[in-house]
Protein backbone atom coordinates (compact mmCIF):
# COMPACT_ATOMS: atom_id res chain seq x y z
CA UNK A 1 0.00 0.00 0.00
CA UNK A 2 1.23 3.36 -0.78
CA UNK A 3 1.22 6.01 2.44
CA UNK A 4 -1.85 7.33 1.84
CA UNK A 5 -3.65 4.58 1.86
CA UNK A 6 -2.01 3.07 4.21
CA UNK A 7 -3.23 6.09 6.48
CA UNK A 8 -6.50 5.63 5.58
CA UNK A 9 -6.24 2.14 7.12
CA UNK A 10 -4.71 3.02 9.81
CA UNK A 11 -7.07 5.77 10.93
CA UNK A 12 -9.91 3.33 10.36
CA UNK A 13 -8.32 0.73 13.30
CA UNK A 14 -7.77 3.96 15.53
CA UNK A 15 -11.45 4.68 15.05
CA UNK A 16 -12.88 1.38 15.44
CA UNK A 17 -10.90 0.98 18.13
CA UNK A 18 -12.13 4.28 19.73
CA UNK A 19 -16.07 3.49 18.87
CA UNK A 20 -16.15 0.95 20.32
CA UNK A 21 -14.24 1.80 23.64
CA UNK A 22 -17.01 4.90 23.86
CA UNK A 23 -19.62 2.70 23.04
CA UNK A 24 -18.57 0.17 26.14
CA UNK A 25 -19.05 3.85 28.06
CA UNK A 26 -22.15 4.85 26.48
CA UNK A 27 -24.42 2.14 27.25
CA UNK A 28 -24.03 2.88 31.29
CA UNK A 29 -24.36 6.19 30.42
CA UNK A 30 -27.47 8.93 30.97
CA UNK A 31 -27.40 11.27 28.40
CA UNK A 32 -27.00 8.66 25.42
CA UNK A 33 -30.48 7.16 24.00
CA UNK A 34 -31.52 4.48 21.84
CA UNK A 35 -30.36 6.53 18.69
CA UNK A 36 -27.32 7.74 20.12
CA UNK A 37 -25.98 4.45 20.77
CA UNK A 38 -27.46 3.34 17.21
CA UNK A 39 -25.00 6.18 15.80
CA UNK A 40 -22.25 5.02 17.06
CA UNK A 41 -22.80 1.42 15.55
CA UNK A 42 -23.24 3.03 12.48
CA UNK A 43 -19.73 4.43 12.23
CA UNK A 44 -18.41 1.72 13.89
CA UNK A 45 -19.85 -1.00 11.29
CA UNK A 46 -18.38 1.77 8.33
CA UNK A 47 -15.13 1.81 9.88
CA UNK A 48 -14.96 -1.85 10.31
CA UNK A 49 -15.99 -1.97 6.40
CA UNK A 50 -12.85 -0.06 5.40
CA UNK A 51 -10.90 -2.27 7.55
CA UNK A 52 -12.10 -5.30 6.21
CA UNK A 53 -11.49 -3.82 2.12
CA UNK A 54 -8.42 -3.54 3.31
CA UNK A 55 -7.63 -7.57 3.93
CA UNK A 56 -4.24 -8.51 5.08
CA UNK A 57 -2.76 -5.06 4.83
CA UNK A 58 -5.28 -4.07 7.82
CA UNK A 59 -4.30 -7.12 10.07
CA UNK A 60 -0.35 -5.03 11.04
CA UNK A 61 -1.45 -2.62 12.53
CA UNK A 62 -4.22 -3.90 14.36
CA UNK A 63 -1.86 -6.37 15.82
CA UNK A 64 0.65 -3.42 16.43
CA UNK A 65 -2.22 -1.58 18.63
CA UNK A 66 -2.67 -5.23 20.48
CA UNK A 67 0.96 -5.02 21.65
CA UNK A 68 0.36 -1.80 22.62
CA UNK A 69 -2.56 -2.76 24.75
CA UNK A 70 -5.23 -0.84 23.47
CA UNK A 71 -8.63 -1.20 23.88
CA UNK A 72 -10.58 -2.06 21.21
CA UNK A 73 -7.62 -4.03 19.33
CA UNK A 74 -8.73 -7.71 20.00
CA UNK A 75 -12.11 -6.76 19.47
CA UNK A 76 -11.34 -5.46 15.81
CA UNK A 77 -9.00 -8.63 15.68
CA UNK A 78 -11.58 -10.92 16.59
CA UNK A 79 -14.70 -9.43 14.47
CA UNK A 80 -12.43 -9.55 11.16
CA UNK A 81 -11.04 -13.03 11.38
CA UNK A 82 -14.88 -13.78 12.18
CA UNK A 83 -15.66 -12.17 9.10
CA UNK A 84 -13.36 -14.09 7.33
CA UNK A 85 -14.28 -17.38 8.23
CA UNK A 86 -11.26 -17.60 9.74
CA UNK A 87 -12.02 -20.26 12.78
CA UNK A 88 -8.06 -21.66 13.17
CA UNK A 89 -6.62 -17.98 13.53
CA UNK A 90 -9.44 -16.88 16.06
CA UNK A 91 -9.50 -20.01 18.63
CA UNK A 92 -5.53 -19.30 18.77
CA UNK A 93 -6.43 -15.71 19.81
CA UNK A 94 -8.59 -17.23 22.44
CA UNK A 95 -6.15 -19.10 23.56
CA UNK A 96 -3.43 -16.13 23.16
CA UNK A 97 -5.71 -14.37 25.44
CA UNK A 98 -5.03 -16.43 28.21
CA UNK A 99 -1.60 -15.61 28.56
CA UNK A 100 -2.57 -11.34 28.44
CA UNK A 101 -1.83 -9.10 32.08
CA UNK A 102 -5.95 -9.17 32.49
CA UNK A 103 -7.49 -11.79 30.68
CA UNK A 104 -11.12 -10.89 31.69
CA UNK A 105 -10.50 -7.86 29.66
CA UNK A 106 -9.38 -9.41 26.12
CA UNK A 107 -12.68 -11.90 27.49
CA UNK A 108 -15.32 -9.07 26.96
CA UNK A 109 -13.69 -7.46 23.41
CA UNK A 110 -13.29 -11.28 22.01
CA UNK A 111 -17.20 -11.39 23.80
CA UNK A 112 -18.65 -7.96 22.07
CA UNK A 113 -16.82 -9.36 18.56
CA UNK A 114 -18.89 -12.68 18.86
CA UNK A 115 -22.16 -10.56 19.58
CA UNK A 116 -21.41 -7.99 16.84
CA UNK A 117 -20.76 -10.87 14.46
CA UNK A 118 -23.38 -11.96 11.96
CA UNK A 119 -24.71 -15.00 12.27
CA UNK A 120 -24.01 -15.88 8.95
CA UNK A 121 -20.28 -15.33 10.12
CA UNK A 122 -20.36 -17.58 12.88
CA UNK A 123 -21.51 -21.33 10.83
CA UNK A 124 -20.32 -23.80 13.05
CA UNK A 125 -18.24 -21.34 15.29
CA UNK A 126 -20.38 -21.21 18.24
CA UNK A 127 -20.50 -25.22 18.50
CA UNK A 128 -16.85 -25.46 18.45
CA UNK A 129 -16.55 -22.90 21.24
CA UNK A 130 -19.01 -25.15 23.25
CA UNK A 131 -17.37 -28.13 22.56
CA UNK A 132 -14.05 -27.11 23.52
CA UNK A 133 -12.12 -27.91 26.64
CA UNK A 134 -10.94 -24.94 27.89
CA UNK A 135 -12.99 -22.33 30.00
CA UNK A 136 -12.84 -19.22 27.85
CA UNK A 137 -14.35 -20.97 25.00
CA UNK A 138 -17.43 -22.25 26.73
CA UNK A 139 -17.63 -19.28 28.86
CA UNK A 140 -17.51 -17.17 25.13
CA UNK A 141 -19.60 -19.85 23.83
CA UNK A 142 -22.44 -19.77 25.81
CA UNK A 143 -22.37 -15.91 26.23
CA UNK A 144 -22.79 -16.15 21.91
CA UNK A 145 -25.83 -18.17 22.49
CA UNK A 146 -27.42 -15.34 24.37
CA UNK A 147 -26.72 -12.53 23.13
CA UNK A 148 -28.01 -14.49 19.20
CA UNK A 149 -31.53 -15.34 20.56
CA UNK A 150 -30.56 -19.12 20.93
CA UNK A 151 -31.20 -21.80 23.44
CA UNK A 152 -28.18 -22.91 24.63
CA UNK A 153 -30.00 -25.18 27.50
CA UNK A 154 -28.68 -28.89 26.96
CA UNK A 155 -25.09 -27.01 27.64
CA UNK A 156 -26.54 -25.21 30.54
CA UNK A 157 -27.51 -28.25 31.48
CA UNK A 158 -23.99 -29.59 31.07
CA UNK A 159 -21.80 -26.94 32.10
CA UNK A 160 -23.98 -26.03 35.45
CA UNK A 161 -21.77 -28.09 37.99
CA UNK A 162 -18.04 -27.28 36.01
CA UNK A 163 -15.44 -27.48 38.16
CA UNK A 164 -14.78 -23.77 36.48
CA UNK A 165 -15.88 -21.34 38.60
CA UNK A 166 -15.94 -18.83 35.60
CA UNK A 167 -17.90 -21.33 33.88
CA UNK A 168 -20.60 -21.53 36.33
CA UNK A 169 -21.01 -18.34 36.93
CA UNK A 170 -21.54 -17.49 33.06
CA UNK A 171 -24.50 -20.23 33.13
CA UNK A 172 -25.91 -18.73 35.85
CA UNK A 173 -26.11 -15.58 34.05
CA UNK A 174 -26.60 -16.86 30.34
CA UNK A 175 -29.58 -18.97 31.83
CA UNK A 176 -30.86 -15.97 33.57
CA UNK A 177 -31.06 -13.83 30.11
CA UNK A 178 -32.56 -17.09 28.52
CA UNK A 179 -35.20 -17.75 30.81
CA UNK A 180 -34.13 -21.18 31.51
CA UNK A 181 -36.41 -22.28 34.14
CA UNK A 182 -35.20 -26.19 33.37
CA UNK A 183 -32.33 -25.16 35.60
CA UNK A 184 -34.52 -23.47 39.08
CA UNK A 185 -33.88 -26.14 40.99
CA UNK A 186 -29.97 -26.69 40.24
CA UNK A 187 -29.90 -23.23 40.71
CA UNK A 188 -31.73 -23.44 43.92
CA UNK A 189 -28.88 -26.22 45.32
CA UNK A 190 -25.48 -23.88 44.55
CA UNK A 191 -21.86 -24.98 44.84
CA UNK A 192 -19.57 -25.36 47.57
CA UNK A 193 -16.74 -23.07 47.12
CA UNK A 194 -18.37 -20.47 44.91
CA UNK A 195 -16.58 -16.96 43.93
CA UNK A 196 -18.37 -13.59 45.25
CA UNK A 197 -19.84 -13.22 41.58
CA UNK A 198 -21.14 -16.86 41.38
CA UNK A 199 -23.22 -16.29 44.39
CA UNK A 200 -24.22 -12.95 42.94
CA UNK A 201 -24.86 -14.52 39.71
CA UNK A 202 -27.09 -17.01 41.29
CA UNK A 203 -29.36 -14.22 43.45
CA UNK A 204 -29.60 -12.99 40.02
CA UNK A 205 -30.94 -15.73 38.42
CA UNK A 206 -33.14 -16.66 41.04
CA UNK A 207 -34.85 -12.92 40.89
CA UNK A 208 -35.09 -13.21 37.07
CA UNK A 209 -36.43 -17.07 37.06
CA UNK A 210 -39.44 -16.01 39.24
CA UNK A 211 -37.77 -16.94 42.72
CA UNK A 212 -37.68 -13.55 44.48
CA UNK A 213 -37.68 -14.71 47.69
CA UNK A 214 -34.92 -16.55 47.35
CA UNK A 215 -33.10 -14.10 45.68
CA UNK A 216 -33.81 -11.54 48.03
CA UNK A 217 -31.89 -13.60 51.02
CA UNK A 218 -29.17 -13.85 48.92
CA UNK A 219 -28.94 -10.03 47.84
CA UNK A 220 -29.35 -8.78 51.23
CA UNK A 221 -26.40 -10.88 52.42
CA UNK A 222 -24.07 -10.15 49.58
CA UNK A 223 -25.78 -5.77 50.28
CA UNK A 224 -24.64 -6.30 53.53
CA UNK A 225 -21.32 -7.57 53.17
CA UNK A 226 -18.39 -6.43 52.10
CA UNK A 227 -18.06 -8.29 48.81
CA UNK A 228 -16.95 -6.44 45.56
CA UNK A 229 -20.96 -7.31 44.07
CA UNK A 230 -22.37 -5.42 47.21
CA UNK A 231 -23.37 -2.58 45.34
CA UNK A 232 -24.80 -4.56 42.14
CA UNK A 233 -26.54 -6.72 44.94
CA UNK A 234 -27.90 -3.49 46.37
CA UNK A 235 -29.03 -2.44 43.52
CA UNK A 236 -30.52 -5.45 42.16
CA UNK A 237 -32.43 -5.77 45.08
CA UNK A 238 -34.18 -2.47 44.52
CA UNK A 239 -36.25 -3.73 41.89
CA UNK A 240 -37.70 -6.46 43.56
CA UNK A 241 -41.12 -6.85 44.36
CA UNK A 242 -40.82 -6.25 48.18
CA UNK A 243 -40.28 -2.42 48.02
CA UNK A 244 -40.79 -2.79 52.00
CA UNK A 245 -37.75 -4.94 52.40
CA UNK A 246 -35.42 -2.89 49.76
CA UNK A 247 -36.32 0.07 52.04
CA UNK A 248 -35.86 -1.70 55.17
CA UNK A 249 -32.48 -2.87 53.56
CA UNK A 250 -31.69 1.05 52.32
CA UNK A 251 -32.16 1.85 55.83
CA UNK A 252 -29.00 -0.68 57.61
CA UNK A 253 -27.27 0.32 54.60
CA UNK A 254 -27.49 4.10 55.69
CA UNK A 255 -25.69 3.06 58.98
CA UNK A 256 -22.57 1.65 57.66
CA UNK A 257 -19.70 3.78 56.64
CA UNK A 258 -18.86 4.30 53.01
CA UNK A 259 -22.28 2.90 51.48
CA UNK A 260 -23.80 6.20 51.02
CA UNK A 261 -23.88 5.95 47.32
CA UNK A 262 -25.76 3.01 47.71
CA UNK A 263 -28.44 4.06 49.54
CA UNK A 264 -28.79 7.31 47.51
CA UNK A 265 -28.75 5.11 43.99
CA UNK A 266 -31.33 2.50 45.61
CA UNK A 267 -34.06 5.18 46.41
CA UNK A 268 -33.36 6.09 42.77
CA UNK A 269 -34.56 2.66 41.51
CA UNK A 270 -37.34 1.44 44.09
CA UNK A 271 -38.91 4.67 42.41
CA UNK A 272 -41.20 5.25 45.19
CA UNK A 273 -41.69 9.32 45.12
CA UNK A 274 -41.55 9.24 48.98
CA UNK A 275 -38.00 9.68 49.04
CA UNK A 276 -37.93 12.72 46.98
CA UNK A 277 -37.80 14.89 50.13
CA UNK A 278 -34.58 13.54 51.26
CA UNK A 279 -33.10 12.91 47.75
CA UNK A 280 -33.42 16.40 46.96
CA UNK A 281 -31.88 17.56 50.95
CA UNK A 282 -28.38 15.20 49.24
CA UNK A 283 -28.76 17.56 46.21
CA UNK A 284 -26.77 19.95 48.85
CA UNK A 285 -24.05 17.75 49.97
CA UNK A 286 -21.31 17.69 46.77
CA UNK A 287 -20.46 14.11 47.27
CA UNK A 288 -23.99 13.13 46.80
CA UNK A 289 -25.29 15.78 44.88
CA UNK A 290 -25.15 14.96 41.24
CA UNK A 291 -25.83 10.94 42.21
CA UNK A 292 -29.04 12.68 44.26
CA UNK A 293 -29.79 14.17 40.75
CA UNK A 294 -30.03 11.17 38.58
CA UNK A 295 -31.88 9.11 41.77
CA UNK A 296 -34.93 12.47 41.02
CA UNK A 297 -34.31 11.81 37.31
CA UNK A 298 -34.70 8.12 37.49
CA UNK A 299 -37.62 8.52 39.57
CA UNK A 300 -39.53 11.57 37.74
CA UNK A 301 -38.09 11.74 34.40
CA UNK A 302 -37.44 15.32 34.66
CA UNK A 303 -33.89 16.78 32.93
CA UNK A 304 -32.59 18.78 35.47
CA UNK A 305 -30.24 20.39 32.35
CA UNK A 306 -33.25 21.48 29.73
CA UNK A 307 -35.44 22.24 33.10
CA UNK A 308 -32.60 24.54 33.82
CA UNK A 309 -32.47 22.44 37.59
CA UNK A 310 -28.54 22.89 37.11
CA UNK A 311 -25.71 24.68 38.24
CA UNK A 312 -22.85 25.03 35.62
CA UNK A 313 -19.93 24.71 38.32
CA UNK A 314 -19.05 21.91 41.09
CA UNK A 315 -19.30 23.40 44.69
CA UNK A 316 -16.03 25.47 45.33
CA UNK A 317 -13.23 23.17 46.75
CA UNK A 318 -14.76 19.75 45.26
CA UNK A 319 -12.51 17.17 43.78
CA UNK A 320 -13.86 14.48 41.99
CA UNK A 321 -10.95 11.81 42.44
CA UNK A 322 -10.75 10.81 39.10
CA UNK A 323 -8.21 12.16 35.95
CA UNK A 324 -6.61 15.96 36.99
CA UNK A 325 -4.65 18.07 35.14
CA UNK A 326 -1.54 17.17 37.71
CA UNK A 327 1.23 15.37 35.67
CA UNK A 328 2.21 13.66 39.03
CA UNK A 329 -1.28 12.40 39.06
CA UNK A 330 -1.55 8.43 38.07
CA UNK A 331 -5.23 8.10 38.44
CA UNK A 332 -6.99 7.42 35.12
CA UNK A 333 -10.53 6.24 36.64
CA UNK A 334 -13.50 8.63 35.30
CA UNK A 335 -15.48 10.15 38.14
CA UNK A 336 -18.82 7.98 37.76
CA UNK A 337 -20.50 10.60 38.57
CA UNK A 338 -19.12 12.85 35.06
CA UNK A 339 -22.20 13.01 32.98
CA UNK A 340 -24.64 14.33 35.37
CA UNK A 341 -25.65 17.63 36.06
CA UNK A 342 -24.82 19.42 39.20
CA UNK A 343 -28.50 20.12 40.31
CA UNK A 344 -29.01 23.35 42.02
CA UNK A 345 -30.66 22.68 45.00
CA UNK A 346 -33.07 25.39 45.89
CA UNK A 347 -34.39 24.94 42.20
CA UNK A 348 -35.01 22.08 42.24
CA UNK A 349 -36.95 21.61 45.92
CA UNK A 350 -39.00 24.72 44.29
CA UNK A 351 -39.72 22.45 41.24
CA UNK A 352 -40.62 19.30 43.28
CA UNK A 353 -42.95 21.55 45.86
CA UNK A 354 -44.63 23.34 42.67
CA UNK A 355 -44.98 20.07 40.39
CA UNK A 356 -48.04 17.51 40.49
CA UNK A 357 -47.44 15.01 42.79
CA UNK A 358 -46.44 11.40 41.98
CA UNK A 359 -48.48 8.91 44.16
CA UNK A 360 -46.58 7.78 47.12
CA UNK A 361 -46.08 4.07 47.84
CA UNK A 362 -46.27 2.70 44.18
CA UNK A 363 -42.69 2.77 42.30
CA UNK A 364 -42.24 4.94 39.53
CA UNK A 365 -39.24 4.96 36.64
CA UNK A 366 -38.73 8.09 34.48
CA UNK A 367 -42.15 9.74 35.51
CA UNK A 368 -44.13 6.39 34.79
CA UNK A 369 -45.56 3.56 36.97
CA UNK A 370 -43.39 0.62 36.53
CA UNK A 371 -45.80 -1.33 34.96
CA UNK A 372 -45.39 -3.87 31.54
CA UNK A 373 -46.94 -0.97 29.26
CA UNK A 374 -45.14 1.77 30.55
CA UNK A 375 -41.74 0.15 30.81
CA UNK A 376 -42.05 -1.07 27.10
CA UNK A 377 -42.27 2.70 26.57
CA UNK A 378 -38.86 3.24 28.20
CA UNK A 379 -36.93 0.88 26.48
CA UNK A 380 -37.91 2.27 23.17
CA UNK A 381 -37.75 6.26 24.26
CA UNK A 382 -35.85 6.38 27.53
CA UNK A 383 -31.94 7.14 28.23
CA UNK A 384 -29.86 4.13 28.45
CA UNK A 385 -29.22 3.80 32.19
CA UNK A 386 -33.69 4.24 32.32
CA UNK A 387 -34.06 1.51 29.16
CA UNK A 388 -31.08 -0.46 31.52
CA UNK A 389 -33.67 -0.46 34.60
CA UNK A 390 -36.51 -1.04 32.50
CA UNK A 391 -35.42 -4.03 30.96
CA UNK A 392 -34.20 -5.70 34.26
CA UNK A 393 -37.57 -4.28 35.53
CA UNK A 394 -39.35 -6.25 32.51
CA UNK A 395 -37.43 -9.29 33.52
CA UNK A 396 -38.48 -9.74 36.71
CA UNK A 397 -41.96 -8.69 35.86
CA UNK A 398 -42.09 -11.76 33.19
CA UNK A 399 -40.03 -14.54 34.71
CA UNK A 400 -38.52 -17.08 32.17
CA UNK A 401 -38.94 -14.20 29.20
CA UNK A 402 -35.78 -13.34 27.60
CA UNK A 403 -33.80 -10.45 28.84
CA UNK A 404 -33.53 -7.77 26.68
CA UNK A 405 -30.03 -6.53 26.84
CA UNK A 406 -29.71 -2.96 26.23
CA UNK A 407 -26.02 -3.18 25.49
CA UNK A 408 -26.51 -5.42 22.56
CA UNK A 409 -25.87 -4.12 19.19
CA UNK A 410 -28.50 -1.87 18.21
CA UNK A 411 -29.04 -4.16 14.92
CA UNK A 412 -30.39 -6.95 17.64
CA UNK A 413 -32.44 -4.39 19.92
CA UNK A 414 -34.78 -2.59 17.10
CA UNK A 415 -37.66 -5.79 17.14
CA UNK A 416 -37.80 -4.02 21.02
CA UNK A 417 -38.14 -0.89 20.24
CA UNK A 418 -40.10 -0.25 17.37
Amino acid sequence: MNSIVENVVYQHAENVCSLWLQRQYAVNEPHYSFADIAHLDNRLDANIEGLRVAGHHAFSMIDEMMDAEDEGAWFTKALLLLQAGDQTRFNALIQRSQDTQDPDAILRELESALAWADPAHLKDCVKTLLSADDSASIVLGLKTCASHNRDPILYLEKYLDSDSPLVRETVLHVAANCGASKLVNGILNGTDGESEREYFERGRALAMLGKQDHARRILSRIALSDSACNSDATALHGLLDDVKASKSLLRKLNDMPNRQRDVVHGFGLIGDPAAMDWLISKTEIPEYARLAGGAITMITGVDLADNDLETLDAPAGFEDGGITDDPEDNAVALDEDEDLPWPDHELVSAWWNSSPKLAQGRCFLAGRERTQPELVHILANGMQRQRNVAAMSLALLNPESRYLDTRLPTNKQTAWVV
